[in-house]
């Protein structure tokens, strides 16, 4: 678990966050600080977790996800819950080869089969230098 989250003060002034509903804004907020985003911005989160966190009930977080994954934020397998972030590693660059490392034993974690899993390996080939051969 991460001890913070970075935000870019532009996020509030993307046009496609300007036109999301106060729910996916709060949400997408919530996807790029919660405790359970990794170095990856891809992680396993149940609705129910969300659900919890931000004391919704799981049709509103349904709704707000679906907003924010038409909208491209995220992708996300409503089977598994597993969740990318999509711009995550734009805005969170792995710095070095330690981070590297770490990103991955994180990888490994993530299911072969996850809907996300070229986009995030796209994501992943900026920083092939730092990364583990």
């Amino acid at each position: 678990m991460r001890d913070y989250g970075k935000v870019y003060t532009r996020f509030w002034l993307k046009q496609n966050v300007l036109s999301w509903s106060d729910s996916a804004k709060l949400l997408g907020l919530y996807l790029l600080t919660c405790p359970h985003c990794n170095l990856l911005g891809c992680f396993r989160l149940p609705i129910g977790y969300v659900a919890s966190d931000l004391n919704w009930d799981e049709q509103q977080v349904a709704k707000a996800l679906s907003e924010l994954e038409q909208d491209q934020f995220l992708i996300r397998c409503e089977e598994s819950g597993w969740t990318l972030i999509r711009s995550f590693l734009k805005h969170n660059p792995i710095e070095n080869p330690n981070q590297g490392k770490a990103a991955f034993r994180l990888l490994k974690d993530v299911p072969a089969d996850f809907v996300g899993m070229a986009s995030l390996l796209k994501s992943l080939a900026a920083f092939q230098a730092r990364l583990p051969e």
